[in-house]
């Protein structure tokens, strides 16, 4: 009689369904099947031997086995290859040396720097070659390169700058005049009397327009002036063009009365009075009638005539001393 099997061993014994059918045709002897995985496709596994450590360089491994490890080396990818340990130069004349370490790297020979020796000091009687002698810096180059020098040089450097600075503003720009005599009192103080004022004349403004009636100005002395004084300063009371007249002590252009308020005083009601035979003039193209302020002590046009434009130096427009009449005059 044939042993009915186990339900539970079906799917997880090789071979049950075979061999059940073998057993009813033979009345044999029955032997369990051998248990197998749950996954009839796997197969069993064996245990792996642990890795060997690699050596360090085909020189420990056996002749045998060196070729082996290069081929696998050779077969790996590049950036997976072991790079190559420093060591002692192919030849077939290389020797291991006392200048090469157990792993073959080369030892830095110091031998010949024990062996150095100091230099020897030369004796201080010892004369040096022509050649060899350093040549002495020039006085003029110590100079230059001293900070002393810099500082001098810095310093000429600036006064040269602020005098050619001063000589253009003098000349183009703006200068300092001093009233010679007192033709323009009150006005503008001069001749000894007490401090005489100091004005400044601006050079630019006659160059862009005209003079104007009742300027203060500064012009140089006209050759037919016959005057000590070379440098004069008087107001302007006729325009080119205009008929200048003096009548009863007043002034007249062109038919109208001047009202000067600027005239000193002290010369009474009617201080205009002609200094020669002449009363009337008409001013002539590019010159002007001038006159100080104070009339009864003042050489101008009333002796000497209308002076040329161009003999104007500026405008004064400015009293900068002393300081108490500090202003436009």
């Amino acid at each position: 009689m044939t042993p009915s099997p186990n339900p539970a061993s079906r799917t997880g014994v090789r071979g049950w369904s075979r061999r059940r059918a073998a057993s009813d045709d033979d009345e044999g002897p029955f032997f369990p099947p051998e248990p197998v995985p749950a996954a009839l496709d796997e197969a069993p596994r064996r245990d792996r031997p642990a890795p060997r450590p690699r050596p360090a360089s085909s020189d420990d491994l056996p002749a045998q086995a060196a070729p082996a490890q290069q081929r696998s080396q050779q077969q790996r990818p590049q950036h997976q290859r072991p790079r190559p340990r420093p060591g002692p130069v192919p030849g077939p004349d290389r020797q291991q040396t006392d200048t090469d370490d157990d792993a073959g790297h080369r030892r830095p020979d110091i031998s010949r720097y024990l062996a150095a020796e100091e230099p020897k000091q030369k004796p201080a009687h010892a004369k040096e070659p022509a050649h060899a002698k350093e040549k002495k810096p020039s006085w003029l180059s110590r100079l230059r390169d001293s900070r002393g020098a810099r500082r001098v040089t810095k310093l000429v450097i600036t006064l040269v700058v602020a005098v050619l600075a001063a000589l253009v503003l003098r000349n183009y720009v703006v200068a300092p005049y001093y009233i010679p005599s007192a033709s323009m009192e009150p006005t503008l103080k001069g001749g000894g009397g007490g401090p005489d004022d100091r004005i400044l004349v601006d050079k630019i403004s006659y160059r862009i327009h005209d003079p104007h009636e009742g300027d203060i100005v500064v012009f140089n002395r006209p050759d037919t002036w016959k005057i000590d004084d070379k440098t004069l300063v008087k107001r302007i009371i006729g325009l080119p063009g205009d008929i200048v007249t003096l009548r009863n002590g007043l002034v007249y252009v062109n038919g109208l009365r001047l009202t000067e308020d600027y005239v000193n005083k002290a010369c009474g009601p009617t201080p205009t009075k002609p200094l020669t035979k002449t009363s009337k003039w008409t001013v002539p193209m590019d010159d002007y009638f001038v006159m100080g302020d104070n009339r009864c002590n003042s050489d101008d046009s009333r002796m000497f005539g209308p002076i040329p434009g161009s003999k104007i130096v500026g405008h004064a427009f400015l009293r900068v001393w002393p300081l108490s009449r500090f202003g436009t005059p």
